[in-house]
């Protein structure tokens, strides 16, 4: 009898699935693709997703137990701007928010950082609702792509979803898609009858950019695309939402960004 239970567990250990299991970490990961944007991560199972995708930008939340956020924003610009100026405007709106904020650690990644031109990583607490928050960012651009990556989290909840933060947080990398591969996973979360013509833009124009290399903010003839989220209509820019993302490095990425430091007490 024993034998026949071991069989079955061993066969069921072993039996093929779609999800990644990291024995080292415990955690289970999904990898999550965007070759029109040219960006791909890995991200935690089990957590709450929200996906919000128009032609040119695309966010991602995940959020666990009310307690973690883990949150990628893609945002274009002007030729003219650069990642300093990116970071002032986004902090700027978040010290609005939270005028008790407290930056407590800055650092320039190291060039080429995952494919970027560009990163900078920050480490802000806030008091929320009396409760002391951890929000780690990494602000980086690709050329007028910028990618606003965080993780928001519980200052004392932090140990406990620290190492899903860590495998999100450092798995998102920009590169160009393959030649003979098309995905894009957020595509799965649109209606095709509201945002037709998003997703012709995202199919059309990933075709096009493989075939002429074509720039990525080129709009397409015949195309009308959403051009936005409906109560960010007329704005330049799209304050941070008090969202975050998570994730892991592959292999021969960067290593994780050190993140040891105490809680500095009540703010």
């Amino acid at each position: 009898m024993r034998k026949i239970v071991f069989l079955t567990l061993l066969c069921l250990c072993l039996a093929p699935g779609h999800s990644y299991a990291d024995h080292s970490q415990g955690l289970s990961y999904g990898i999550w693709i965007e070759d029109s944007l040219g960006i791909q991560f890995q991200y935690p199972r089990a957590w709450i997703k929200k996906i919000e995708r128009t032609p040119y930008n695309l966010i991602v939340q995940l959020e666990k137990n009310n307690s973690a956020v883990l949150r990628l924003d893609t945002q274009t610009r002007e030729v003219n701007w650069d990642l300093d100026r990116f970071i002032e405007e986004n902090v700027d709106l978040l010290l609005r928010r939270h005028p008790d904020m407290q930056i407590m650690q800055e650092r320039i990644l190291e060039e080429g950082y995952n494919g970027f031109d560009s990163a900078h990583f920050v480490l802000i607490h806030y008091k929320e609702d009396g409760e002391l928050i951890s929000n780690r960012f990494v602000f980086a651009r690709k050329s007028n792509s910028y990618f606003v990556i965080q993780s928001k989290i519980i200052r004392k909840e932090f140990s406990k979803y620290k190492r899903e933060a860590d495998l999100f947080m450092k798995s998102i990398i920009s590169e160009r898609p393959a030649i003979n591969r098309w995905r894009n996973d957020s595509v799965s979360y649109l209606n095709p009858a509201y945002d037709e013509g998003t997703i012709r833009f995202i199919q059309d124009s990933l075709k096009q950019t493989q075939s002429n290399s074509l720039n990525q903010g080129n709009r397409l003839q015949g195309v009308e695309p959403k051009l936005g989220i409906e109560e960010n209509k007329g704005e330049d820019k799209r304050p941070i939402k008090d969202m975050e993302p998570g994730t892991n490095p592959p292999k021969g990425s960067v290593e994780p960004v050190p993140v040891e430091i105490e809680s500095p007490g009540p703010i």
